[in-house]
């Protein structure tokens, strides 16, 4: 008769976090990366999954040690573009089939991806700041489009 043993290995998120990896995903809460842990990061590339994992004084340490953060509003925005698209077709009474939806959607964050870095470089700044800036003059030309300012 043999015996399995199960061996439960627990992580922390502390100790998660500060794990010795290439890339961190956190993609669960907001502020879990702070100016308390930032220098205990140890990845080279930060993907944002979740809203506003990184705080801002935390982003700046991260890059000026020379770390790439992809931000939030660049790395979890295609259900935001698929509602789009779900509204666009509900609008249209047309309908995509999935082939189509794909195609689309990685066009259109493929393009984001490289305004941001596009706007990155132009302005000196941070992946993060690139995506808001382009975001802010998106909105700001549909508003005059619109005769609302």
């Amino acid at each position: 008769m043999e015996i399995q043993r199960t061996v439960e290995l627990a992580i922390t998120n502390k100790e998660l976090l500060e794990t010795n990896c290439d890339i961190l995903i956190p993609a669960n809460v907001q502020s879990v990366i702070t100016n308390g842990n930032v220098n205990k990061i140890k990845a080279k590339l930060i993907i944002e999954g979740a809203n506003g994992p990184t705080t801002p004084g935390a982003e700046k340490i991260l890059e000026d040690k020379g770390v790439t953060i992809i931000p939030d509003v660049l790395a979890n925005c295609g259900s935001a573009i698929v509602c789009s698209f779900e509204r666009t077709q509900g609008l249209t009474d047309t309908y995509w089939d999935l082939e189509t939806v794909n195609k689309k959607l990685k066009e259109r964050i493929l393009k984001a991806y490289k305004e941001t870095i596009i706007t990155a470089k132009e302005k000196d700044t941070f992946f993060g700041n690139a995506a808001w800036i382009n975001a802010l003059t998106k909105i700001s030309k549909a508003m005059k489009v619109r005769g609302w300012i």
